[in-house]
């Protein structure tokens, strides 16, 4: 059975993302490439990584870089095609929709929770 992951941001209100863990080779060389978009309450998470590049991309994206206790380090929006950005001392990456990172007011510093679940078609 396949298994997914939801992000859990803190606050108050319990907002959560479904999230696509990019581990194999494939997954993390294609990323987003032949994607149109991405849609809201969606995440892309990239493990083991410091730096995003936008070559290929069609659309803008926000990214936001974690430490090992994925605390958030760095967060840019809107970074556009053809662009890089990267964080010393990140251990990862989240890709988002643009403009997802301030509408769900996550700022630098904030800690998320990420939990392993069997099936969340209904989360």
């Amino acid at each position: 059975m396949m298994m997914s992951w939801l992000l859990t941001l803190p606050g108050e209100e319990r907002q959560t993302y479904r999230v696509h863990k990019m581990e194999s080779f494939i997954e993390r060389a294609r990323g987003l490439l032949f994607q149109s978009g991405i849609s809201a309450g969606e995440v892309y998470w990239f493990d083991r990584c410091s730096s995003v590049h936008m070559f290929g991309m069609r659309f803008p994206i926000d990214v936001v870089f974690l430490d090992k206790q994925f605390s958030i380090t760095k967060i840019v929006s809107g970074l556009k095609p053809w662009r890089f950005s990267y964080s010393l001392g990140s251990r990862s990456v989240l890709e988002m929709k643009s403009g997802e990172s301030s509408a769900r007011q996550m700022k630098v510093g904030q800690v998320l929770e990420f939990q392993r679940v069997e099936d969340v078609k209904n989360v």
